[in-house]
């Protein structure tokens, strides 16, 4: 089965933005067609769909979602979350390892990679933990969690503070991978509510 989306603003930042038709075979695009080029609308197995006024865009990307699952399945779990993410033209979003037990090693990491593949709705993409339970105190297994699948480390609503953890940016950039950063000086925080 064909379909043609006809008319829409295609907007893939870099490439494409103007009004074009879309021409996709099964679930792959066959063409991007001007309104001027010739359209193949009457076949009889196309399925037309009028999208003048809309928008086309590349899937979106939240990098920054709580789904909570392990440990606070009653606040989102990785299925709902992920369901919920597809709805709104998200195809993939990162998990913030704000979970019980934080993810903070290769063990909750797989568990979160099976969950979001068993949910096959947006990919889920774990972030871990940059210290054991998020404490700040000592680093956690990065090296072990990327082989395992996360795609960043960050301490969820946490600043990196102390010397150990401060080490973190120099020892990821060795693993070329990002450190999400919680831009607060908690001392400052203290200190004037001191």
């Amino acid at each position: 089965m064909r379909t043609l989306i006809k008319g829409a603003r295609v907007l893939d930042p870099g490439n494409v933005d103007g009004y074009k038709s879309i021409l996709i075979n099964g679930q792959t695009i066959e063409a991007v067609l001007d309104p001027a080029d010739v359209m193949p609308e009457n076949e009889t197995d196309l399925k037309v769909i009028d999208a003048e006024g809309l928008l086309v865009v590349p899937g979106l990307m939240d990098i920054h979602v709580h789904l909570r699952e392990p440990g606070h399945e009653y606040k989102e779990t990785i299925a709902t979350g992920a369901a919920a993410a597809a709805r709104g033209g998200f195809t993939a979003v990162c998990a913030m390892p704000n979970t019980l037990p934080v993810n903070d090693n290769s063990q909750v990491t797989a568990f979160i990679l099976g969950k979001a593949k068993a949910a096959s709705r947006a990919r889920a993409y774990p972030v871990g933990a940059v210290t054991k339970g998020s404490a700040g105190t000592q680093l956690s297994e990065i090296q072990d969690m990327q082989q395992a699948g996360i795609k960043a480390v960050f301490d969820d609503g946490r600043p990196v503070e102390t010397p150990r953890s401060c080490a973190a940016p120099e020892y990821c950039r060795g693993l070329s991978i990002p450190v999400f950063v919680h831009a607060e000086d908690l001392s400052r925080e203290r200190r004037c509510h001191e």
